[in-house]
């Protein structure tokens, strides 16, 4: 699925996935700011909050954004170990239940946020309704990360940019030293760079289409995040069990992924 050598899912399909992964990351990222003012994709603010909450003493916030931060964490080791570990083993890899898992995670943003913004409730018990949705999302944002770090050898991390950016800067200064010297090298290094720019063009986009979405129609702009990472483990499925099945039902199944995608994005907008 996110690999460019399986026998039912071509380079062009997976690098559209790759594209699906970095729109579900901004999207999730914008989310996580609308519903609680702090962004959740990358830990980098995360790690500044607990500089600063240090700094002031705030150690009930500290602790919350430790928390956070923990939860980036478990989720890439919960796919390392599935993921990484299986590859390192020479097994295949579970992506089945690191996805699942994911979709369940969203599951519960999606039930949990639906209650701290339409009947005013932030806590339930001791739960802190807000940080918990930030550590859910966190946990999904490590998940996909670090699943698609596995699975690229590196080349995608979806949920930051920072890598990515970096990555199209030094390329197209090695795109211009091998223009001339290297015409066979200068072509594979241009595709890299098309696709680095179509990976931020696909989080700045998932980033705007969240927007539109959250503004008017609150947590049900989770909806998409959690029907999307179900597509997902369908298409991870489809991929553990293709023996049986014939090339039209795997199209089949390709195009009713891709129909998901757009209805559920649809139905957001038909709120607006």
């Amino acid at each position: 699925m996110l690999k460019l050598d399986g026998d039912h899912f071509s380079k062009n399909f997976a690098y559209s996935i790759w594209l699906l992964m970095a729109f579900q990351a901004g999207y999730v990222n914008v989310g996580a700011f609308v519903v609680s003012g702090n962004f959740v994709s990358h830990v980098t603010g995360t790690s500044s909050q607990i500089g600063m909450n240090i700094a002031t003493s705030n150690w009930i916030l500290f602790f919350e954004f430790l928390l956070v931060l923990v939860c980036f964490i478990i989720g890439a080791a919960f796919s390392g170990h599935y993921v990484g570990r299986a590859m390192l083993e020479k097994r295949e890899p579970d992506y089945v239940r690191v996805l699942a898992t994911k979709s369940l995670a969203f599951a519960a943003v999606l039930y949990l946020s639906h209650d701290f913004l339409f009947h005013d409730v932030t806590h339930i018990g001791i739960l802190n309704i807000e940080f918990t949705l930030l550590s859910l999302l966190s946990f999904c944002c490590g998940v996909q990360n670090s699943t698609c770090a596995l699975s690229t050898a590196g080349f995608l991390k979806p949920t930051h940019m920072t890598g990515l950016s970096t990555d199209l800067g030094m390329n197209l200064a090695k795109m211009y030293a091998l223009r001339k010297k290297s015409p066979t090298k200068f072509k594979k290094e241009f595709e890299k760079n098309m696709l680095r720019i179509g990976i931020l063009g696909s989080f700045i986009l998932g980033g705007v289409i969240s927007m539109i979405i959250f503004r008017t129609n609150g947590s049900w702009g989770f909806l998409f995040p959690f029907v999307s990472s179900l597509s997902f483990t369908a298409l991870a499925i489809i991929e553990k069990i293709q023996s049986p099945f014939h090339e039209t039902h795997i199209k089949f199944f390709k195009g009713t992924v891709i129909t998901t995608f757009l209805a559920t994005l649809l139905h957001g907008f038909s709120l607006v």
